[in-house]
């Protein structure tokens, strides 16, 4: 075995073995918000100048969409078990590229390369239609 095949050998047995780790002690998987009021916080975190008048915990609880005091939207998602903000509407132009409604929710594309797209899933009609309004306003 030449060192090239060997390398190439160890490389990718290496990332197997992170990969298996992964999926097998569920380091990988997606901690639910336990509410609105941890949304809240974590977004206060973030901008600790923003005001939280309501908002909604999609159904599944991995996103979050909050109304803010000076008519903003913002949202907090669910990484793994780590959290991520963003204003969605507000100053500075529009960060989404639309709101896409189905029957299981909101699919909402970023203007972010960090965070592409955000899925809110939101299975009551009216509401999904009412973020859906606040969004493109």
């Amino acid at each position: 075995m030449d060192k090239t095949t060997f390398l190439l050998a160890f490389v990718i047995g290496g990332v197997g073995l992170v990969t298996l780790a992964t999926v097998l002690l569920g380091w990988g998987r997606r901690v639910p918000l336990s509410g609105l009021q941890e949304a809240q916080d974590r977004l206060a975190i973030d901008l600790p100048d923003a005001t939280v008048t309501g908002g909604i915990v999609a159904d599944d609880g991995l996103a979050a969409l909050l109304d803010l005091d000076d008519g903003r939207v913002a949202a907090v998602a669910c990484l793994g078990d780590r959290r991520w903000t963003r204003i969605l509407t507000g100053a500075g132009g529009p960060r989404i590229r639309g709101v896409q409604v189905s029957d299981e929710g909101l699919r909402i594309p970023l203007r972010d390369p960090g965070a592409p797209i955000l899925r809110v899933a939101l299975a009551d009609a009216d509401t999904r239609a009412h973020w859906a309004a606040r969004l493109e306003a």
